[in-house]
């Protein structure tokens, strides 16, 4: 049996997720993935300008919470486990 889990963190940034899955009248099983957020088309190494008013956080954090504000990267409260 494979099991294949696709995640698609959506921003540049660290997750630890959890889900459970249980087969037939085995007790469920957590799996967690650990995976790191990238944008692999840009690749940027130019130096950063001193922000001690603290713009670039304040826009970085504005699009952290838009970017996970979408339904679809809000994280499901189901627990995987089959129907009894």
């Amino acid at each position: 049996m494979v099991l294949q889990v696709k995640f698609f963190p959506g921003v540049p940034d660290k997750f630890e997720k959890s889900f459970k899955i249980q087969v037939a009248h085995f007790e469920p099983e957590t799996i967690t993935i650990f995976c790191e957020g990238i944008f692999p088309r840009i690749c940027l190494d130019l130096p950063r300008y001193s922000d001690p008013e603290g713009h670039y956080k304040n826009l970085s954090e504005i699009a952290r919470d838009n970017l996970t504000s979408l339904p679809f990267l809000k994280q499901s409260k189901h627990t995987g486990a089959a129907p009894g």
